[in-house]
């Protein structure tokens, strides 16, 4: 199991508001070598397959830090 506790404060705030965890996944499109960080570009290609996209800047591509507990 892994859980990931992002220092980010939209991300925060979304928690706090909606009480609950949030379930996400990186952006990373069928043939593409990079994943999409950039709200921008995220609206621009996916804007008529998703409901909304919050651009809160850029996501960065730095890897989850993994502690293990064990």
């Amino acid at each position: 199991v892994g859980v990931r506790i992002p220092d980010h404060v939209v991300t925060q705030a979304l928690v706090a508001e909606l009480g609950e965890p949030l379930l996400s996944s990186t952006l990373l499109l069928p043939d593409e070598e990079e994943p999409l960080t950039q709200g921008w570009e995220i609206k621009e290609r996916l804007e008529h397959e998703v409901d909304a996209v919050i651009d809160s800047g850029d996501c960065g591509t730095e890897p989850t830090t993994v502690v293990d507990f064990s």
